[in-house]
């Protein structure tokens, strides 16, 4: 579950990155510092990574909380007595949690760099930045 939501944080990094390149480079070439523009790409990449992972740790849990008694039968194949209990650990629910948040806040940066990185006059010469 980590390596797939890292890489999907890295991937969302990426395209990012690129659909902003006009951008970052036009507000480079009126005056912005590379720190400004940095600062803003990873900020705004921090707002989306906090959002998906508090989003999708909300959507598991209450899809957790709302099919296990489904999927929990009794041998018989009728509902289990007692009732399911959800038993969530905290612990190893954190250390996800955070490994998730971690991961995802850190692949957006080798692309904030390299995006702010480049030649803005390249970039405005090439077209990117019409």
């Amino acid at each position: 579950a980590v390596g797939l939501g890292v890489t999907g944080a890295a991937v969302h990094a990426a395209a990012q990155a690129q659909r902003r390149a006009p951008t970052i480079a036009r507000v480079r070439a009126i005056g912005a510092s590379r720190r400004q523009v940095l600062a803003s790409h990873l900020g705004q990449h921090t707002v989306v990574t906090i959002m998906a992972v508090a989003l999708g740790t909300a959507c598991g849990g209450a899809l957790a909380w709302l099919l296990a008694p489904a999927l929990v039968l009794s041998p018989q194949g009728h509902r289990a007595v007692p009732s399911v209990v959800l038993t969530w650990p905290a612990a190893p629910m954190a250390g996800v949690v955070g490994a998730l948040l971690l991961g995802g806040l850190l692949v957006g940066v080798p692309t904030a760099l390299a995006v702010v990185g480049r030649s803005t006059v390249a970039a405005l010469r090439a077209g990117e930045a019409p």
